[in-house]
């Protein structure tokens, strides 16, 4: 019962953390902050937002490839790791 629980957990985990970075990079495209230099020029360079919300949307894919490995794994060993 333990494991079904955090089965769970991890899929909506890893769900959770792709959308949100996916929601973080559409909504960084749609309204970009501002970034200036000491000058007052408006910087042209990939905002850092962007970059974080692409790492969150990376770990929540990596995290859901790597639980179907997982549960690929399992079906194939009917159940068993070793």
């Amino acid at each position: 019962m333990a494991g079904r629980r955090w089965r769970r957990v991890w899929w909506w985990g890893c769900g959770l953390l792709l959308a949100a970075g996916l929601a973080g990079m559409v909504g960084i495209v749609i309204a970009p902050p501002e970034h200036f230099d000491e000058d007052g020029n408006l910087i042209g360079e990939m905002p850092p937002e962007f970059a974080l919300a692409f790492c969150m949307a990376v770990l929540g894919l990596a995290g859901l490839v790597a639980g179907g490995v997982v549960r690929l794994l399992l079906w194939t060993r009917g159940g068993r790791m070793r």
